[in-house]
């Protein structure tokens, strides 16, 4: 690969600043160009993967620096796709990696950071080229990945994981987070649900990607309205709890939430897709009764006489697409309920 070389920071950065140099192999950021982080687990599912390099591609399409960290599964992927897109306007990707540019991590991608310095993309690190890599380093890694992007797209996590800790080094920096809003019983879906709780937007690739990226462009604080915190995550419970009763445990009852817009008019007959329709009716049913003010997940638990981890997995599934609003932390109401 060319040659690393150090670079004065506050060139580079969108936001804060940062001590010493900044190390780099490859081309400069083009300035004038949007640079969108799509970060994600190393142990993603296939259709995640897919996900990531249908992102990468199609915003390296579009004319946006892809930005990921590197690692293996949707790093990875995002980088790909990126190098694979093709048009008159595309561009190269950068890596932010958690060791130096000359040695990066991990070994395994290292045919893949020659091809993007190779193709006009680049490496960026903290670590001078005589420091070794440690663990400790990701979450550095992750903050200074941060401050180089425009926006952070979660394409998948746990939780907790690496990909919760960059999304919230993005808010606490008024950077926008998007999440995909995987079906709960998904692997690798407990932290992009917790995300759109908190307040990230859900987004696709595809038409919802450019729409996205077009008014990221023009106005970016319009994707800032969110909690200022994720929340806590609790103690890991036992082996049988789902990733969707982790995820309502641990948005707890203070938490401002993410929920899709109501529907335009009138209520959805349409059961939320994967849930029992029996139990959708029954819930159905008591939150009409309920209107506007709602229920909580243990009222509709004792209510309909389901188990708790059930009524949440259908509550979060039914809130993903459309047809319920949360109100009050953990109360649940029909998406048009006060229009009853």
């Amino acid at each position: 690969m060319n040659q690393s070389r150090t670079v004065d920071p506050q060139n580079m950065l969108r936001r804060g600043q940062l001590s010493g140099p900044l190390f780099w192999k490859g081309a400069d950021l083009p300035a004038q160009r949007l640079r969108v982080a799509v970060v994600g687990s190393r142990r993603a599912t296939q259709q995640q993967l897919e996900h990531a390099f249908a992102f990468g591609r199609e915003l390296a399409e579009l004319g946006v620096v892809v930005v990921t960290g590197g690692a293996l599964g949707v790093d990875t992927h995002a980088l790909q796709g990126a190098l694979a897109a093709t048009g008159e306007v595309r561009v190269a990707p950068l890596a932010v990696v958690p060791a130096s540019v000359d040695t990066p991590f991990p070994k395994e991608n290292l045919s893949l950071f020659q091809e993007i310095v190779a193709r006009g993309g680049s490496l960026c690190s903290k670590i001078a080229a005589d420091d070794h890599h440690c663990r400790g380093r990701f979450h550095a890694r992750n903050d200074l990945l941060v401050q180089l992007v425009d926006a952070v797209i979660a394409v998948c996590a746990d939780r907790p994981s690496g990909t919760l800790h960059c999304a919230t080094s993005a808010w606490r920096r008024k950077v926008p987070v998007f999440a995909v809003p995987w079906s709960p019983d998904v692997p690798q879906s407990a932290g992009s649900q917790a995300l759109l709780f908190a307040g990230a937007r859900a987004l696709w690739p595809g038409v919802a990607l450019r729409e996205a990226m077009g008014l990221l462009q023009r106005d970016p604080r319009a994707f800032l309205q969110r909690a200022d915190e994720l929340p806590l995550w609790p103690a890991q419970g036992a082996a049988s709890t789902t990733n969707a009763q982790q995820t309502f445990d641990a948005v707890g009852n203070a938490w401002p939430c993410y929920a899709p817009d109501a529907p335009a008019s009138g209520l959805s007959p349409v059961d939320p897709p994967g849930c029992d329709a029996g139990l959708v009716a029954r819930l159905r049913v008591e939150l009409r009764l309920a209107g506007e003010h709602g229920l909580t997940v243990e009222e509709l638990a004792a209510t309909t006489q389901t188990d708790r981890t059930a009524v949440a997995t259908t509550l979060l599934n039914w809130s993903l697409h459309g047809g319920l609003k949360r109100v009050a932390g953990s109360w649940y109401a029909l998406a048009s309920a006060s229009r009853l």
